[in-house]
């Protein structure tokens, strides 16, 4: 079983989430619109293979959140890219 490693990130400002969204590789042009979502705290998911990760940024869409994943990634790989996941 993977073990995901949740870890708790506190965004105190629009510069903070953009660099948390930078880090984990979000295709650039995203990072505005998903930024000011983010600007609390966020839950950053490892190791969560992108058929996961499509259902949960699904899941928190229509919760008004957000999920960042890997823009490489937006091919069904093996490999398991980072993700992060944030909400009301």
């Amino acid at each position: 079983m993977t073990s995901h490693h949740p870890q708790f990130i506190t965004i105190e400002n629009l510069s903070d989430a953009r660099t948390e969204i930078q880090k984990i590789g979000s295709d650039p042009k995203s990072i505005d619109i998903m930024a000011p979502k983010a600007v609390f705290k966020i839950i950053a998911v490892n190791q969560v293979v992108l058929q996961d990760a499509i259902i949960i940024k699904q899941d928190m869409l229509s919760l008004g959140g957000e999920v960042a994943i890997l823009e490489r990634h937006s091919s069904c790989r093996k490999t398991q890219p980072p993700s992060s996941s944030w909400g009301p």
